[in-house]
C-alpha cells in the first residue's frame, strides 16, 4: 500500500500523534497550575498557624491534593482542545502553512478528486518525514519550578511541631474537655441519688427536677475559664438555695432549751435528741409527754406537771433567746450610731456590727419560739384546769358539765399546741437533712472546680517528696499550737517577785537563747497580760493594739528590726 494509494493514512496517524501530546501537554500543564493554587494555599494558611505557635492541620494537605486534582480534571475535560485546534497547533509547531487545517477542512466538507487529492497527497509527504514526538509534552519550567518550590515549602511547614506554650495551652484544653464530661456525669448520677432518697416536704424543699435542669444545661467544654465559670455559677445557686434553709437561730433555740431541759433529771431524756440536733427524735419523745384524756385526773395531773416542767424550760429559753436578740439588736443600732458619730475611725466597727445584726434577722421566723411559749401557756392552763376538777372531785365526788367543758377545751388545746411544737422540731429535722445533702452537692461542686484547675501535669503527680529539716523547728514549738500556756493572776505590783533583775556588770555567762525565742516569750506574756480578768477591756483592747502596731512596723522595716 503507497501514500498514493491512501494519501489520509498517514496524516491520521500524524495527526492522532500529535492531538494525543497535545492533550498530555495541556493536562500537565492544568496540574502544575492546580498544584500552585493548592500549594499557596496550604502555604497561607500553614503560615497563619505557624505565625501563632501552631502547627497546621495535616487534613489541610489531604484536602488541597484531592482539590488540586479534581479541579485538574475538571478543567482538562471542560477546555479539551478540538481537532481544528490541534490541527492548528500542529501546523504551527511543524511549520506546515495550515497544510493541516486545510486538509480538516476539506475531509470535514467531503470534497475529493483533483486539487483536493493533490493537497493531501503534498500534506501526506510532508508529514511522513516528521516525529510527533517533537511535540513537548511537559508543562512550562518556571510554573513547574515555582510548583515544587510552593509545594515543598508548605510541606515543610506541615512537619513543624507547635510551641511549648500552644501545646500547654492544647493539653489544657482536651484536660478541660474530658473533666467537664466527667464533672457532668459525676453531678448527674448525684442528683439522681438524691431525687431516689428524698421524699415528702423534703423533696419540695431541694426541688431535684430544678437541680437536674441546672446540672442538663452545663456544657462540656475545652475552655477552662467558661468551665470554671459555669461551675462557680452552679455552686452560687445552690449556695443560695442552702442560705434558703439556713435555720442557724432556731437550731440555737434548740441547743439552748437543751441546756435548760438537761438540768432537771425528769426532762433530760428530751434534752439529750435536741443536744444532738435529732429533731424527729425529739418531737417523738414530745409527743409521749401529751396528757392522756382518758387517764384518771390524778395521773393526768403527774403528766402535765411533768410536760410543764419541760415547757417551762422551753419557754424560759425562748425568752431568754428573744432579749438577747433585743439586746444584740440594740446594741447593732448604737454601733451604727456610733459610727457615723465617730467618723472614719470606727466606721469598720459600726458595719462589723450591722452586718453581724443583718445576719442574724433574716434566718429565723420565731416559730419556734412561739411553739415553745404557746406550749407553756397551755399547759399552764390545763394544770389549773386539773386542779379545779381533782378539788371538784374531791369535794362532790364528780364533776360538773362545766369543769369538764373547761378541762376538754385545755386539754385540746395543750395538746394542739404540743403537736405544733412537734411539727416544728419535724420540719427542722427535715431542713437539716435538705441542708446535709445540699451541701454535699454543694461540696462535690466544689471539689470539681478544684479538679479544674489542676493542670494535666500535675496530674499524675511528681512522686514522694523529700523530707524537711527535723532541726527546722525548736520542740518547744509543740506548746505554741494549743495557745498560750502561761497565764498571769493576782494583780499588777502586788506580792513578791519570783525572778531578780541583774546587772550587766555583775552577770555571769552569755546568753545562748536566740532572739526569736526572746520575741516569741514575748508575745506571750503580752497575750497573757491581754487575758488578764482584772484589766478593764479598754486598756486589755489599747495595750494589743499598741503591740500589734508594733509588730507591723517591725515586719515592714526588717532592716531596722535587725539593728
Amino acid at each position: 500500500m503507497s501514500t498514493q494509494d491512501h494519501p489520509n493514512q498517514p496524516i491520521e496517524s500524524f495527526f492522532d500523534a500529535v492531538r494525543h501530546r497535545l492533550t498530555l501537554r495541556r493536562l500537565g500543564t492544568l496540574a502544575v497550575s492546580a498544584t500552585i493554587v493548592a500549594a499557596a494555599a496550604v502555604l497561607a494558611a500553614a503560615l497563619s498557624r505557624v505565625a501563632f505557635g501552631y502547627a497546621a492541620e495535616p487534613w489541610w494537605y489531604a484536602a488541597a491534593s484531592a482539590g488540586a486534582i479534581f479541579a485538574t480534571l475538571v478543567a482538562w475535560l471542560v477546555t479539551l482542545p478540538s481537532a481544528e485546534a490541534s490541527a492548528r497547533e500542529a501546523d504551527e509547531a511543524f511549520g506546515l502553512h495550515d497544510a493541516l487545517v486545510s486538509w480538516l477542512h476539506f475531509g470535514n466538507a467531503g470534497k475529493q478528486g483533483g486539487f483536493y487529492d493533490l493537497q493531501a497527497k503534498q500534506t501526506a509527504e510532508s508529514v511522513i518525514p516528521l516525529d510527533a514526538r517533537r511535540v513537548d509534552v511537559r508543562p512550562p519550567r518556571n510554573r513547574l519550578l515555582l510548583a515544587i518550590a510552593l509545594a515543598a515549602v508548605a510541606g515543610g511547614l506541615g512537619f513543624m511541631q507547635p510551641s511549648e506554650a500552644v501545646q500547654q495551652r492544647l493539653a489544657q484544653q482536651e484536660f478541660t474537655l474530658i473533666e467537664s464530661q466527667r464533672i457532668n456525669e459525676q453531678l448527674e448520677e448525684l442528683v439522681k441519688e438524691l431525687d431516689e432518697q428524698v421524699e415528702g416536704e423534703e423533696r419540695e424543699l431541694i426541688d431535684p427536677d430544678k437541680l437536674r435542669e441546672q446540672i442538663e444545661a452545663l456544657e462540656e467544654t475545652a475552655d477552662p475559664k467558661l468551665a470554671l465559670r459555669q461551675y462557680a455559677k452552679l455552686e452560687q445557686k445552690l449556695q443560695q438555695q442552702l442560705n434558703k434553709l439556713n435555720q442557724r437561730r432556731d437550731e440555737q433555740l434548740a441547743a439552748r432549751a437543751a441546756k435548760e431541759l438537761d438540768k432537771s433529771a425528769e426532762t433530760r431524756k428530751l434534752a439529750k435528741p435536741l443536744d444532738a440536733k435529732q429533731y424527729d427524735q425529739a418531737a417523738k419523745e414530745l409527743q409521749k409527754m401529751q396528757p392522756s384524756k382518758t387517764a384518771k385526773l390524778t395521773e393526768q395531773q403527774k403528766q402535765a406537771a411533768r410536760l410543764r416542767a419541760a415547757s417551762q424550760r422551753m419557754a424560759a429559753a425562748a425568752r431568754s433567746r428573744r432579749s438577747s436578740s433585743s439586746n444584740s439588736s440594740e446594741g447593732s443600732q448604737a454601733g451604727k450610731s456610733g459610727a457615723s458619730a465617730k467618723g472614719t475611725g470606727s466606721q469598720g466597727e459600726g458595719q462589723a456590727s450591722g452586718a453581724a445584726g443583718q445576719g442574724g434577722e433574716g434566718d429565723d421566723s420565731g416559730e419556734l419560739a412561739n411553739a415553745m411559749l404557746d406550749l407553756d401557756a397551755a399547759v399552764a392552763d390545763l394544770e389549773a384546769a386539773l386542779r379545779e376538777a381533782c378539788d371538784q372531785e374531791k369535794r362532790n365526788g364528780e364533776c360538773n358539765s362545766k369543769c369538764l367543758g373547761k378541762l376538754s377545751k385545755c386539754q385540746s388545746k395543750c395538746n394542739g399546741a404540743c403537736n405544733s411544737l412537734s411539727k416544728c422540731l419535724s420540719k427542722m429535722a427535715i431542713k437539716k437533712k435538705a441542708q446535709c445533702r445540699l451541701a454535699s452537692l454543694c461540696k462535690s461542686c466544689s471539689q470539681c472546680q478544684g479538679g479544674l484547675c489542676q493542670s494535666p501535669s500535675s496530674k499524675n503527680g511528681r512522686g514522694i517528696g523529700a523530707s524537711s529539716v527535723d532541726s527546722r523547728r525548736d520542740p518547744s514549738d509543740e506548746a505554741l499550737a494549743a495557745g498560750p500556756t502561761e497565764r498571769l493572776t493576782g494583780i499588777k505590783s502586788a506580792g513578791p517577785s519570783q525572778k531578780t533583775t541583774e546587772s550587766a556588770d555583775d552577770g555571769s555567762g552569755v546568753s545562748t537563747r536566740v532572739a526569736q525565742n526572746k520575741d516569741r516569750e514575748f508575745r506571750r506574756s503580752v497575750e497573757s497580760y491581754v487575758s488578764r480578768e482584772d484589766v478593764p477591756p479598754a486598756v486589755r483592747r489599747g495595750v494589743k493594739r499598741y503591740f500589734e502596731s508594733i509588730h507591723h512596723i517591725e515586719t515592714d522595716t526588717p532592716s531596722e528590726a535587725g539593728l
